[in-house]
């Protein structure tokens, strides 16, 4: 039997969607919108150093929520249609439910505060294996820490700089960042801010205070993206 390679083409966009779908209780199959966003992300990140991991943060208000099925969705996406292996990196603070290790059943994982914390932490050591081979996630780990775990900047640093070593994307989850200065730590250091917002449930004032907050921080990375 003779497939084309449009039907092949086919199967492997909908074995990938029906994954997602496993894991994010999303439709089967995902629009091919994802898809575009890949090809978008590519563009904007081009000028990224090839030598190390290009990293973006997504935030959404008022929940985690969308960003954490955004990460998911395009974690994916992007080991599929640009052939990487990504890392997704539960940053969220003060909040166990609807994150990225709530998702996947990792709440009670060590991971991403103890690597800010800890310096005889292996960043590596911490990372969890997803269904899709090409994309791992790192837990919060803040379970240990409650509201008060205090971010090294400096171990940050030399923490993503050994995660670059082994990922082509690093992909952050956050919330809402006028909730926590915290995540302006990751903000600051990542190629492309995402602020993920739900149609017809968001606020143009919220939107606004947002792009004040990254203006006044000097940073003109911040992309917006709707959900439905």
């Amino acid at each position: 039997m003779v497939t084309s390679q449009r039907s092949k083409g086919n199967f492997i966009e909908r074995f990938n969607s029906f994954l997602v779908h496993k894991l994010t209780g999303k439709p089967k199959y995902a629009s091919v919108s994802y898809r575009y966003m890949c090809k978008s992300i590519q563009r904007e990140l081009k000028h990224v150093d090839p030598e190390r991991a290009k990293m973006l943060a997504l935030s959404s208000m008022p929940t985690p929520v969308f960003a954490v099925n955004l990460a998911l969705f395009l974690g994916f996406s992007l080991a599929s249609e640009l052939n990487a292996k990504v890392l997704l990196i539960d940053s969220v603070v003060r909040q166990s439910d609807d994150t990225l290790s709530d998702k996947l059943g990792l709440n009670s994982e060590k991971g991403f505060f103890q690597l800010c914390t800890q310096a005889d932490t292996d960043a590596l050591s911490l990372c969890q294996n997803t269904e899709v081979a090409s994309v791992d996630v790192l837990p919060s780990g803040q379970f240990e820490f409650a509201n008060a775990v205090i971010l090294d900047h400096r171990l940050l640093d030399l923490q993503l700089a050994a995660l670059s070593n082994h990922y082509d994307y690093l992909i952050f989850t956050q919330g809402d960042i006028r909730e926590d200065t915290r995540y302006m730590a990751i903000s600051e250091r990542v190629d492309l801010n995402l602020l993920v917002v739900e149609e017809n449930r968001s606020f143009m004032h919220d939107i606004d205070e947002l792009h004040r907050l990254f203006r006044d921080s000097e940073l003109d990375n911040l992309k917006l993206v709707m959900t439905t």
